[in-house]
């Protein structure tokens, strides 16, 4: 089960109250199915704290990712053609989080960076770790000698989702 909660921008109000609104929302979803993933946008980031503690998944300060590109933009010129790209479903490449194969646990990053790229076309973003207490970790651009272990998943820029069945 998901949810995405986002900011009201139907009516005039504050951004205090669009979030007000947004929190309580998210607090009644959350209330009503604790185990379900919720995502959520928030106007201000100072709002983040309420949301955390009532195990929202995923929350979206959206000024903030703006202005953040913007910024970017002066420096990394093309990074928003790319941004594009990767968000518009329409296009080219996007983000998929897929199963590590089996056959690649005990491999090293640098391993399955190089088998991505040349069995699959596809590049390695993160990798999302399970510790024993079953909490995740997620490790963007993880380091070439870190270690794959069953139950990991890989998050990848690829053209389609891949299928690993072929991995083997």
């Amino acid at each position: 089960n998901e949810a995405i909660v986002l900011a009201d921008q139907i009516r005039e109000r504050s951004d205090q109250d669009r979030d007000a609104r947004t929190v309580l929302a998210a607090m009644l979803i959350e209330k009503q199915n604790p185990t379900i993933f919720t995502c959520v946008e928030l106007l201000n980031r100072d709002n983040a704290a309420h949301l955390e503690r009532m195990g929202v998944e995923e929350i979206l300060v959206t000024d903030e990712y703006a202005g953040t590109i913007l910024a970017n933009a002066q420096r990394t010129r093309g990074i928003i053609t790319m941004l594009n790209e990767l968000f518009d479903p329409a296009r080219g490449n996007q983000f998929y989080k897929v199963p590590l194969p089996t056959v690649w646990a005990g491999k090293t990053i640098s391993y399955i960076f190089e088998a991505l790229k040349r069995q699959y076309d596809a590049i390695l973003v993160s990798i999302e770790t399970t510790d024993p207490s079953g909490g995740s970790q997620l490790k963007v651009n993880p380091h070439n000698d870190l270690i794959a272990r069953n139950g990991d998943k890989l998050v990848v820029i690829a053209q389609r989702r891949i299928d690993f069945r072929d991995a083997y």
